[in-house]
């Protein structure tokens, strides 16, 4: 592994290498090739209220995770001020001075006889649903702490991991649906992962921008009330606050996503159409042309087809249109 670009590269290909149990665990071995360390643990859960959905560990013993969880989570400072400056890399002395660190509780009697001289951790959250990712890696020899370079580096990385654990819970949830043409239909615009309860695991930008939008007062990270009712074995699609939203099982979780604004069944033929010709990829003036009217009048249909589909880019009117 030779610099970052490729590393990161990696950590995306495993999107489609890796299974999903096993995925955190490979791609923070990954990061080792650029940042050595001999442990690290990355959990995923509610940013906001602590609340963990899943832990990967990476040499790193359970029955020490155990011991943490219970008596000393609340006494670590380091990860206190990683979670209060979600982006932000922290090593120990970012937050403490090291020989005031060594003479810690934390330090004496958990870190140091558990083989834990150096920490370099990175919480990532979504501002809207909360959602985050606590990621931390550990070294041993208390002669080789994380250097500048690798705490910045390790910054960079973060939101790269975060992100592609996101594609890969899509991936693993899409991956049953049918294919059209022999070519895998693709993951819409508009999406969200949610377990049986209907917690949410993962949300793209547009579908947490969408419902904190449509449901005033929302924030995650459970679904709103009225779309509870899509974890219905019975329920294939719910109407509420002028949207559309079906749901594609899974058998732990699902995908969720906007499928479009009731007000879509009421594209006239012709916004249809000029949508249909825009997404093609024909520019307003030479629709205006086939169609003979305005360019004015074009620009005016293609607005309303955009309302009404509850769509802001071109990608994603054809990926609705596709769908209608």
């Amino acid at each position: 592994m030779g610099n970052a670009d490729e590393l990161i590269a990696q950590i995306y290909a495993g999107v489609f290498e890796h299974p999903l149990a096993s995925f955190k665990e490979a791609s923070l071995a990954s990061i080792s090739a650029l940042i050595p360390f001999e442990s690290g643990i990355w959990a995923s859960g509610v940013h906001e209220t602590n609340t963990i959905f899943s832990i990967a560990v990476h040499n790193y013993p359970l029955e020490q995770l155990i011991t943490y969880s219970f008596n000393w989570q609340e006494h670590d400072f380091v990860r206190a001020a990683a979670v209060a400056a979600p982006g932000r890399t922290l090593r120990n002395e970012d937050v403490m001075a090291l020989d005031d660190y060594y003479q810690t509780r934390i330090y004496r009697e958990y870190s140091a006889p558990a083989g834990i001289e150096h920490s370099l951790g990175t919480a990532i959250a979504d501002p809207v649903t909360t959602l985050g990712e606590l990621i931390y890696i550990f070294r041993a020899d208390r002669a080789q702490p994380f250097t500048d370079e690798e705490r910045d580096l390790k910054q960079r990385l973060a939101p790269h991991l975060a992100a592609a654990w996101q594609q890969k819970q899509v991936l693993q949830t899409y991956n049953g649906e049918a294919k059209e043409d022999g070519q895998a239909k693709s993951v819409p615009a508009g999406h969200a992962i949610v377990d049986l309860t209907g917690h949410l695991h993962a949300t793209d930008a547009r579908f947490s921008e969408t419902v904190a939008g449509s449901f005033p007062g929302w924030s995650g990270p459970i679904l709103p009330d009225p779309l509870i009712r899509l974890l219905s074995p019975d329920q294939d699609f719910v109407e509420a606050a002028g949207l559309r939203f079906t749901v594609r099982r899974g058998s732990e979780r699902h995908l969720i996503q906007i499928d479009a604004s009731i007000d879509a069944a009421r594209l006239s033929a012709r916004e249809r159409s000029v949508a249909q010709l825009f997404a093609a990829g024909r520019t307003q003036s030479e629709i205006a042309a086939a169609t003979g009217v305005s360019v004015s009048t074009v620009r005016n249909q293609i607005a309303s087809a955009y309302r009404k589909l509850n769509v802001h880019t071109k990608i994603d009117l054809a990926r609705t249109l596709d769908r209608m």
